[in-house]
């Protein structure tokens, strides 16, 4: 798509979608699928050393949550650099920028956090024991 022949306007209206897209799409997704190989593979760790979970539906379902949040994560960052290359040489700037900002702002998703439990607990929740998950959210929570 060459942008000359479009109008002002329309540059800016492009540009700040894809400032909106690397921002609230891509780098949350990015952070999730580094916190998958991180801080949830801990957790899990964790929760089967107090008997919350059984090692066996861990290995079960952790490397499926691993190459969903990887595919995912580079199905979005490739159709944000294919945008950005179609909408060069500002596109570049309206998506990267964005895109620091965002993984930068979202960096919580990937520390030890309430957000962690959340997620364990909407991962896990049929394999769990839920009265010894809830015993040690509320003793470390």
């Amino acid at each position: 798509m060459d942008i000359s022949g479009m109008s002002s306007l329309s540059i800016f209206f492009f540009n700040a979608v894809i400032a909106l897209f690397a921002f609230f799409g891509v780098a949350p997704l990015l952070m999730s699928a580094v916190s998958v190989f991180g801080i949830q593979r801990r957790f899990a760790t964790m929760m089967i050393a107090e008997g919350v979970i059984k090692e066996e539906d861990v290995k079960m379902i952790q490397p499926k949550k691993m190459i969903a949040a990887v595919v995912i994560a580079l199905i979005v960052l490739g159709a944000l650099a294919l945008v950005c290359i179609q909408f060069r040489p500002y596109g570049y700037l309206s998506g990267i920028i964005p895109l620091v900002i965002g993984l930068l702002k979202y960096q919580k998703v990937c520390e030890f956090n309430s957000l962690t439990v959340k997620r364990f607990r909407n991962d896990y929740k049929l394999y769990m024991n839920t009265e010894k998950y809830n015993k040690y959210v509320e003793k470390n929570f």
